[in-house]
């Protein structure tokens, strides 16, 4: 099934593909995001996906300190219709694990399909380790710092923190070793890596690491980024 879909295939995608799908979710408290509202995935329908290559999203994502290849790597320009409107809008899409897409422009903030976790393999398939953002823009940003177009380890995108509670069957069943935060610093991304590490510490050996301090006095990685690079 997972070749058929064009995804990554080994044991490992096997398992985790089984687990994420059959296992069971804990329970977890909700944590409010503090991001822009979210139009319902009901009233957006997808029309397109290319390559990025608008000009607007080129220009939007090096003002965000953004490297262009290694943003092409991850997202797509994805057309959009909005069901109410009539009207169609181009965003940057992120694929997630349920076969929607998380959007972002310059003036909207939102998902199509469906709204869920993203899964992204490390290039080292025997690494241990895990990365876990809380949106893609951080995502990209701390791949910019670490001047690489690629983690070695794997790497979950939350696109909401409401959606913590999603991540854990593939935090906790897959043999990692170590587990990189790389949360917002505001009360919200404070609030869920307490519950990430107080979920780590009961029910797995993985030890936690934050990575809040290298972006310390910023609210996510993406501000810092741009304050490095005076953007």
């Amino acid at each position: 099934y997972l070749k058929n879909e064009g995804e990554d295939h080994t044991a490992h995608d096997a398992l985790r593909w089984f687990r994420s799908m059959f296992m069971g979710i804990p329970r977890v408290a909700v944590i409010e995001s503090e991001s822009a509202p979210i139009v319902s995935e009901q009233t957006l329908r997808l029309k397109n996906i290319t390559q990025v290559q608008n000009a607007a999203f080129i220009n939007y994502l090096q003002s965000r300190g953004i490297l262009i290849h290694c943003a092409r790597k991850y997202l797509k320009e994805v057309e959009i219709l909005n069901t109410k409107s009539g009207k169609t809008f181009l965003a940057l899409g992120l694929k997630n694990e349920d076969d929607g897409y998380e959007l972002r422009n310059k003036n909207f903030k939102g998902s199509v399909r469906s709204k869920y976790i993203s899964f992204i393999r490390g290039s080292n398939p025997e690494s241990k380790g895990i990365h876990i953002f809380e949106g893609f823009m951080d995502f990209l940003s701390a791949l910019v710092h670490e001047k690489k177009i690629q983690f070695e380890e794997d790497v979950l995108i939350l696109n909401s923190l409401s959606l913590l509670g999603k991540a854990y069957p593939y935090i906790n069943n897959y043999g990692y070793l170590k587990l990189h935060s790389w949360l917002d610093n505001d009360e919200a991304g404070k609030r869920a890596a307490t519950l990430l590490q107080d979920y780590l510490e009961k029910y797995s050996t993985i030890t936690f690491i934050p990575m809040n301090k290298i972006y310390e006095g910023h609210k996510d990685v993406n501000e810092w980024l741009m304050h490095k690079k005076n953007l």
